[in-house]
């Protein structure tokens, strides 16, 4: 799958990014060009989950994926909060735009990634391949069926963002 967003729709993009794990090693490794930026992430397809009802409840069965997001548009790129201690384990909780147009990536390990954003900043989110990360099976409803995806993405007016 590929998402086109605005910063204006950060609250969608939450939603396929929560809980991702990046590792340092990528981050040391963060593709830096003039106005844009991209990293890959392992993340859980929220947007896509299988429900069964079983005697006592709901599993909801997830699979993995690593994808690329690459932020267009943007300058001043900082990383701060790089630990030895969370080496390969910092799992991202948000991407939020302060009232100064900063876009700030936070993981709940400390770890922030910083830029400045326009009017014209883009966010790419590009499924590459399946992954292993965080594919199972949880008790409960998590995530949405595709069904309720899409659902979901009409109430928050998602367009494309391509343009």
């Amino acid at each position: 799958m590929e998402y086109f967003f605005r910063t204006d729709q950060l609250e969608i993009l939450n939603h396929l990014i929560f809980d991702s794990s990046i590792d340092i090693d990528n981050l040391e490794k963060i593709s830096s060009l003039d106005t844009s930026v991209e990293f890959e992430i392992e993340r859980r397809t929220l947007e896509n989950v299988t429900r069964k009802r079983k005697i006592i409840g709901t599993v909801t069965i997830l699979n993995g994926m690593t994808s690329l997001i690459r932020f267009e548009q943007i300058d001043n790129l900082s990383v701060s909060g790089l630990s030895e201690n969370y080496r390969h384990n910092h799992f991202l909780d948000s991407i939020e735009l302060d009232n100064d147009g900063k876009l700030k990536i936070k993981s709940v390990n400390g770890l922030l990634i910083q830029m400045n954003t326009s009017k014209k900043t883009k966010i790419i989110l590009l499924d590459l391949r399946e992954s292993e990360f965080g594919k199972g099976k949880v008790f409960g409803m998590t995530g949405f069926t595709a069904d309720e995806w899409t659902e979901y993405l009409k109430e928050k007016s998602y367009s494309d963002s391509r343009t």
